[in-house]
């Protein structure tokens, strides 16, 4: 039964039935609320109506406060995810959930990539919209009848990179890296190179992780799941023993180590950088140091400056460069897979790019 009536200005619309808890809307106009309510009765009457009234009462910026809350940190990605979600709610956070629609998540997607962000960016923002409203949907029964991030054509992501070290590119990084006010900016570059490990497993690595004698260093959790084991070269070796040299001498002259970050120390191979934002900071004034010590050198030689040298730099591309490295000595590309941690070969082939001359050569 429904019973409407004037409330202010509104229309307000209760409808009861046995099995139901009531349903109350207000509309501005009467036409509608008896709309709804001839709709809600009869939708009640053949056991298909679901209230969509906690999605009317609740904003876009509500479903992300939530997620952020006991969705995300259970995630090992959690702080880049609670950004990104941070910043969807100052763009979408004030729409009402009921209401959202395929267009509002369109103008968001091209207002992203008008201002030039990578269309990875905004495929990995709209995915993380989407589970926020699928979690909605499915696990809080805040009902609208369909997700509208869905509907949305994602942009092309076409981001595989080649980008290899140059000539002078890598001494003139290493120098810099020796010069860093963190001692330990050197070391994590030489192992990257070495073990073609991603940033987030080096900064995880473990000193009770690491078999020097049997040249293993473990990893529990790795980004695809599962752990592996890295094989370890007998430079990447002698890169852990100096680091482990190094500590040792630290703690010993309780120097740089300071007691609060003892503890740190002892567990975590590369203790300096909690998350890998942090390390980005030092990795980019390493990259600027390198940049303008090299060109302050070319101007004395009295050569212009060279502004592709170290360009568009990425910390991820030393793993792109290592595995190109590893595939000359590891031509078997199931055994490459098992030391970098890929799990499909088309995906290790972005980063397996052997130089054209070097093949050459293997052709006779």
């Amino acid at each position: 039964m429904a019973t409407i009536r004037k409330h202010g200005k509104k229309w307000q619309v209760q409808v009861r039935k046995k099995g139901y808890p009531p349903e109350t809307r207000s509309f501005t106009y009467k036409s509608d609320a008896e709309s709804f309510a001839k709709s809600a009765e009869r939708d009640m009457e053949r056991g298909v109506f679901i209230s969509n009234s906690e999605a009317a009462k609740t904003t876009v910026g509500d479903l992300i406060d939530r997620y952020i809350k006991e969705v995300t940190p259970a995630k090992r990605s959690s702080y880049n995810e609670e950004q990104r979600l941070k910043y969807l709610k100052t763009k979408l956070g004030k729409h009402n959930f009921a209401a959202l629609q395929s267009k509002d998540i369109t103008k968001f997607r091209d207002d992203r990539l008008a201002e030039g962000k990578a269309p990875a960016t905004v495929v990995r923002e709209l995915n993380n919209l989407s589970h926020v409203i699928d979690i909605a949907i499915k696990e809080w029964s805040i009902w609208i009848p369909s997700n509208p991030v869905k509907a949305v054509r994602r942009p092309t992501v076409s981001n595989a990179r080649d980008r290899r070290l140059r000539p002078g590119e890598e001494e003139a990084l290493l120098a810099a890296c020796a010069t860093a006010r963190c001692a330990q900016l050197q070391p994590i570059v030489k192992l990257a190179l070495e073990t073609a490990m991603r940033l987030g497993e080096l900064l995880s690595l473990r000193w009770e992780n690491m078999d020097l004698q049997r040249r293993v260093a473990h990893l529990p959790d790795t980004k695809n799941g599962e752990p592996r084991d890295v094989p370890l070269s007998t430079a990447a070796v002698a890169v852990l023993e100096g680091l482990k040299a190094q500590l040792k001498r630290d703690q010993d002259n309780e120097k740089k180590v300071v007691q609060l970050e003892k503890k740190r120390a002892q567990e975590r191979v590369f203790y300096a950088w909690q998350r890998i934002d942090s390390f980005e900071h030092t990795w980019r004034r390493a990259i600027t140091r390198a940049q303008e010590h090299y060109n302050k050198e070319r101007a004395e030689a009295g050569m212009p400056a060279d502004t592709g040298f170290l360009d568009d730099l990425r910390f991820h591309d030393l793993r792109h460069e290592a595995t190109s490295r590893l595939a000359e000595k590891v031509p078997n590309l199931i055994e490459l897979a098992s030391i970098t941690g890929h799990k499909d070969l088309q995906m290790l082939k972005r980063y397996y790019h052997p130089k054209a001359e070097e093949l050459a050569r293997k052709l006779g």
